[in-house]
């Protein structure tokens, strides 16, 4: 979970409080307005789950707002009627009291394991955003995939010359046509007097986890020296039909729940589901070679190509055939002992909420773990 992610957590919970706690406040009025926060709020939380997905929190906060929603209901029809409001019956009070409770507690929570921010100016780095899609064959989903987290937080800082780039990108790489993803590109800040080596590292994320799971991991690395590609590429090379067993939710899979669905299968039989369906891996050797040629047309004065993944992309390694170039070294996250949430990314920054339910583990703000990582990545690399 980002930290945009987790103000926009913050703003529901405040206005399903607010519902909920105007019983103390709202009697002998012509209009209960008020009522129209729990619609209002159920929206919010369905655009929250369009534009960062169906985890964990995102659940529990849709379940409050459905449940806030259904509780006003007839509140709701005696506000479109004008109707007046005398007062609340016991029931209606007892579930507000029952959903304020709730909602503090849960709000307590997020706060208390909230996101350990890890901004990029801070550790002298830059982030870029480019952004490819390809409008012959994009769906109405394809178009909505790319308001993930990094994506819908970068967009309002594009600057004007970002459309001009991407279209220089796209002429120079033609392989990459039939393609729809997002590449964020980490980098150190040359105006703080940081400058990068001869290598670019290469990262696709754990289909298993978002992309903003591994930013702490991936401005540390970027410190470093190393400018970084990092490829958003979602499903787009998955064709969900294929997984044995098939996932029958046609709709859910192919939008909010794939990301889900592929958690909870793995987590019960890892190696045997990805064994099965082996082109989970063959997906990520092709996007690992599209980010290759895309900085092969861009970055002819770094030399060396490292690749850096999660447990099941850095299988993917020995798939990669006619690579751009030689492969200088590659290393695995999930070779670290340290590192305990391998496929979900680095949540005990990124999502401690998370990280706590599944995993017990506690909030840390040192970025120990994160640190260790971008300092065995340099290691490896720098042999």
């Amino acid at each position: 979970m980002g930290i945009l992610n987790f103000y926009f957590q913050i703003l529901l919970l405040v206005l399903i409080a607010v519902t909920c706690v105007r019983i103390f406040f709202v009697k002998h009025t012509r209009r209960d307005s008020l009522v129209l926060l729990a619609p209002f709020t159920l929206v919010l939380s369905i655009f929250q789950i369009v534009s960062w997905g169906f985890f964990l929190i995102e659940q529990i906060t849709f379940c409050i707002a459905l449940f806030t929603f259904f509780t006003n209901w007839r509140a709701l029809i005696r506000f479109i009627n004008r109707l007046y409001v005398d007062s609340y019956s016991g029931i209606f009070i007892t579930f507000s009291i029952l959903l304020l409770v709730v909602t503090i507690t849960f709000g307590t929570f997020l706060i208390l394991y909230s996101p350990v921010p890890v901004e990029t100016k801070t550790y002298q780095v830059v982030k870029e955003e480019k952004i490819f899609l390809h409008s012959e064959k994009e769906s109405f989903f394809d178009k909505l995939n790319f308001l993930q987290t990094d994506f819908f937080s970068e967009i309002f800082k594009s600057n004007s010359n970002n459309e001009e780039k991407f279209v220089d990108v796209t002429n120079s790489v033609q392989k990459i046509k039939n393609k729809n993803f997002n590449v964020t590109i980490y980098s150190p800040d040359h105006k703080q007097g940081r400058f990068e080596n001869d290598t670019i590292v290469f990262f696709v994320p754990d289909k298993r986890a978002q992309k903003c799971a591994y930013e702490p991991y991936l401005i540390l690395l970027a410190r470093s020296g190393f400018k970084i590609y990092v490829g958003n590429f979602g499903f787009t090379n998955i064709d969900s039909k294929n997984l044995t067993p098939p996932i029958k939710i046609n709709f859910l899979n192919q939008f909010l729940l794939r990301r889900n669905s592929l958690n909870a299968k793995s987590d019960f039989e890892e190696n045997s589901f990805f064994a099965k369906n082996s082109f989970y891996i063959d997906a990520y050797a092709e996007e690992y070679k599209i980010l290759m040629e895309l900085a092969d047309s861009r970055e002819a004065h770094l030399k060396k190509f490292v690749l850096v993944g999660d447990k099941i992309p850095a299988m993917s390694f020995s798939k990669i055939q006619s690579p751009a170039r030689p492969i200088y070294k590659t290393f695995a996250l999930s070779s670290l002992e340290e590192y305990k949430t391998s496929g979900l990314g680095f949540i005990e920054q990124t999502s401690p909420f998370y990280a706590k339910v599944k995993f017990n583990l506690d909030r840390n703000k040192t970025l120990f773990v994160p640190s260790y990582a971008a300092t065995k990545t340099f290691q490896e690399a720098t042999k």
